[in-house]
């Protein structure tokens, strides 16, 4: 995939020191084992739309430097991982041949590898921790699973009358804040951080633990079956702001509204 960035910019708008983007295979070629080319690409290209899409919209241009940033060295993981399983599997002498079919080969025959490797191969576990789009404050050293910069994975709240997922609200491609405030937050400091995270394009909800009562908010979800405060780790006072492509790009504890404009500024139109 090749993306013009300059071609594609309306309203006579360029980024003039860019001549194009390149994803999936227009960026990487290697060998086929185990269809990594094409989970890479999907990566690219999830990684580079939403923030092109952001920049159309008015957000600093440099956010697109951040694209070569997190993806060249995924990209560059995957090119030396399929070069060496590629050796391996064809064996081109005998030592190799000998590793290959006495130990290699049964090893990955097992359940538990297989497992291992489905959530490698798929690159469930690719992160971008320590980026510049991925920060990490956590000064109630609350012991959470995830950090800024992984994949957030998806998990089923109770949304009002109904069951939605997480996936499903960032289907838009907008990024999304789940937060959670404590007893001493002012409903007039929430309604400021809404309201600014709305400006930017970002939807903001209240997650509520799984015995909480259902409640009248449309903006509050339920962790129904747990699975927010057990693959999240997340509890107290927390901001997790999610990106369209489903990694945690901010995360606060406690909230600190003051620190989260010079986030937003990174992503979202002036």
């Amino acid at each position: 995939m090749a993306f013009g960035v300059q071609d594609s910019l309306p309203f006579g708008r360029s980024v003039s020191r860019r001549e194009g983007l390149c994803g999936g295979d227009a960026a990487h070629v290697h060998s086929p084992t185990a269809g990594q080319g094409i989970v890479t690409g999907i990566q690219d290209a999830m990684n580079l739309a939403w923030k092109l899409g952001r920049v159309l919209r008015g957000a600093p241009e440099n956010l697109l430097d951040t694209y070569e940033d997190e993806r060249r060295p995924k990209a560059a993981e995957v090119l030396k991982e399929t070069d060496r399983t590629t050796r391996l599997l064809l064996a081109p002498d005998p030592i190799t041949k000998l590793v290959r079919d006495l130990i290699v080969l049964p090893i990955i025959r097992s359940e538990f590898v297989q497992r291992k490797l489905f959530a490698r191969l798929a690159q469930l576990d690719v992160n971008y921790r320590g980026n510049t789009l991925s920060r990490h404050f956590n000064s109630l050293s609350i012991n959470t699973v995830l950090k800024a910069g992984d994949r957030a994975p998806d998990i089923a709240f109770r949304q009002r009358d109904k069951i939605t997922t997480l996936f499903e609200l960032l289907r838009p491609f907008l990024p999304i804040a789940l937060v959670r405030f404590d007893g001493k937050t002012s409903q007039d400091q929430i309604d400021r951080i809404r309201a600014r995270l709305r400006g930017a394009e970002i939807n903001m909800y209240i997650v509520a633990e799984k015995d909480s009562d259902s409640p009248s908010d449309p903006d509050c979800l339920i962790d129904i079956y747990g699975d927010f405060a057990r693959l999240y780790g997340m509890t107290g006072e927390f901001f997790c702001l999610i990106r369209p492509d489903d990694h945690i790009g901010l995360f606060q504890s406690p909230v600190a509204e003051d620190a989260i404009p010079d986030y937003i500024a990174r992503i979202a139109p002036y």
